[in-house]
């Protein structure tokens, strides 16, 4: 859909596509990165960890987890109800 908002559009189809994805991209990405990193370290963590450590690290992964679900739920809030207001923008500019 976006390859044809920008051969119907041009550059003002661009400048949609843009306005209608860059924004939640920019937090979406970063916050995958940091939860794929976790999930490694937290994979590759050694077995032979006493249980009150294990805990530890593993409450501090849950908590990681979590907030980086809460990020990904504010870039499905902005895609849901910001983007189509700035996609509306930028075709108002035709």
């Amino acid at each position: 859909t976006v390859s044809a908002l920008i051969k119907s559009f041009d550059s003002v189809g661009l400048l949609a596509a843009a306005v209608g994805i860059l924004p939640q991209m920019l937090l979406m990405l970063p916050c995958l990165i940091v939860f794929a990193v976790s999930a490694m370290n937290h994979a590759s963590l050694p077995r032979n960890i006493e249980g009150a450590d294990r805990r530890r690290r593993f409450l501090a992964y849950t908590i990681a987890c979590s907030l980086l679900l809460l990020v990904l739920a504010l870039c499905a809030i902005l895609e849901s109800y910001v983007s189509p207001f700035a996609i509306g923008w930028a075709m108002s500019l035709l």
